[in-house]
């Protein structure tokens, strides 16, 4: 029987190994650096594990093309045009590949929401957001402390030129106008669903939660949202949290039409794959698959045009 254990126990550690070797490139754990070769390999293995496209005869292609061509790469940076090739395959005009160099998400470049107070109607400017937790945090609390402090009859809420980034804080700050519940659907590529959920402030399967201590939430008000050709990503996605609403009305123009979820995916080199993973189905059934949020009211003032819409509810 020791003898048995003995021989069992190397034949364990051996199946450990080769299962961290295979599957470790895949939650980016590695237990040496891999080759250029590997590194494109389970680059295109997580396209194809999650990518909302990757599938049928032109990703084949592409993932065949991508393989060959990283065969012979000395270095991961050589790479790195194929596994871009392959991304707009496998999750089209929304993926990219961020390079380890790119510091986009330093606090200096970080814009803050801006409020005010016009005829008791509160006008509150959401900018893209792309900065870090602590950020996040007060990005949100500037919107939502103008919206618990203020008294105001009517919000424009204005996304435009809001180019994306986290959906989290974005969403958190705006918190109080919406309904906790259901606030979206996310289907994969499997049509495996996910729902993303609003409890409070703090989002449930999208974007980073931002937990606010006073979010009560603002019943029966009239919002008016503001869109134009540069609302993207989660600036639609933002827009997209209030459809159901028979309270809130758009304006302006069509979106950027980025509205798809992306998963960030590390690779060994810390450049991060950001993935087209899942489509949006919104609260009135409507599926999104990057195609522009089209708004109510089209509009080359739309600002004014929300301002007499919200007099009018409020009378």
């Amino acid at each position: 029987m020791k003898k048995l254990l003995w021989i069992s126990i190397p034949l364990v550690i051996v199946f450990l190994l080769f299962t961290v070797i295979k599957i470790g490139p895949l939650f980016n754990f590695y237990l040496i650096p891999p080759s250029p070769k590997a590194y494109a390999k389970n680059a295109i293995d997580q396209m194809e594990l999650q990518g909302l496209y990757a599938k049928g005869e032109k990703w084949e292609e592409t993932k065949s093309k991508v393989l060959k061509n990283t065969k012979h790469a000395k270095s991961y940076k050589e790479t790195h045009p194929y596994i871009e090739e392959a991304l707009r395959v496998a999750g089209r005009k929304h993926s990219f590949l961020e390079k380890e160099n790119n510091n986009h998400n330093s606090s200096n470049n970080v814009t803050y929401p801006k409020t005010s107070l016009n005829h008791t109607i509160l006008t509150i400017k959401l900018p893209e957001f792309t900065g870090k937790q602590k950020e996040g945090k007060h990005y949100a609390n500037i919107v939502n402390h103008a919206l618990q402090k203020k008294k105001y009859d009517g919000v424009i809420l204005d996304l435009r030129n809001n180019t994306g980034g986290d959906m989290g804080p974005m969403i958190a700050g705006v918190s109080s106008l919406i309904n906790n519940g259901k606030l979206m659907t996310f289907i994969d590529k499997d049509n495996n669903k996910a729902s993303v959920k609003l409890d409070g402030s703090e989002t449930e399967n999208g974007g980073t939660p931002v937990k606010l201590k006073h979010s009560k939430k603002v019943n029966d008000v009239p919002i008016a949202i503001l869109l134009n050709n540069k609302t993207a990503s989660s600036g639609e996605i933002t827009a997209l949290s209030f459809k159901g609403n028979k309270k809130v009305k758009y304006f302006g123009q069509n979106t950027a039409g980025y509205t798809s979820s992306n998963t960030s995916i590390k690779l060994y080199d810390n450049a991060i794959m950001n993935l087209t993973t899942h489509k949006i189905k919104d609260n009135t059934g409507h599926v999104y698959e990057n195609n522009p949020i089209q708004p109510d009211s089209k509009t080359n003032e739309p600002k004014q045009d929300a301002m007499k819409w919200l007099k009018q509810q409020s009378h």
